[in-house]
């Protein structure tokens, strides 16, 4: 699910900005959520 909506979105980006778009892709890695990822996995008081 989360792939086609982010390939989606990025069909949008690139029909809207272009080259400037296709630049920043190449700087900027692509977002890959963790599946399983814990939160609160830290102990108290620890920052």
């Amino acid at each position: 699910m989360y792939v086609r909506l982010s390939r989606a979105e990025e069909r949008e980006a690139l029909a809207e900005f272009g080259v400037a778009y296709e630049r920043y892709m190449a700087e900027v890695p692509a977002f890959v959520p963790r599946i399983g990822a814990r939160r609160g996995n830290r102990r108290r008081g620890q920052v």
